[in-house]
């Protein structure tokens, strides 16, 4: 889980960077004198701005979607084992397949809910954290 959270700062901050990057490359372009090397460097930086993105992106969706199966498979364990403990008249009154239908409904929304949405929700946050992070720092920079 580590990782993935791990993956999912560094996921949002490259979104904001990319656009910083993204100026830099229209600045380059639309200067009078048009330098190579400033384009290069420009279209260099968004390259690696997006193989740190494919990395961060893929690194947070696995290891939060193995942690999810964890964390699930753990819940399937202790939900099996409170079953087990209940009384026979309870499994007298259940209708047929019931306890085995909430186990794995449970469980899908458990591993679903922490896995893709975990992810995107925490990718979000630090997407906002890092926009504003970027604004305060370079916006200065930026109107001189």
């Amino acid at each position: 889980l580590f990782l993935g959270l791990l993956g999912s700062i560094v996921a949002g901050a490259v979104l904001p960077g990319i656009n910083f990057v993204f100026g830099d490359i229209i600045d380059a372009i639309a200067s009078p004198i048009l330098s190579k090397e400033l384009v290069n460097r420009a279209v260099y930086s968004m390259l690696a701005l997006g193989g740190i993105g494919f990395v961060s992106f893929f690194t947070s969706s696995f290891f939060c979607g193995l942690a999810a199966s964890r964390i699930a498979n753990g819940f399937r364990i202790e939900y099996l084992k409170a079953v087990l403990r209940q009384d026979a008249q309870h499994f007298d009154h259940a209708e047929p397949g019931a306890v085995a239908l909430t186990l794995s409904d449970a469980a899908f929304d458990i591993q679903n809910g922490l896995s893709d949405k975990f992810a995107q929700m925490l990718q979000g946050v630090f997407q906002f954290v890092f926009g504003f992070a970027f604004a305060f720092y370079f916006g200065p920079l930026l109107t001189s």
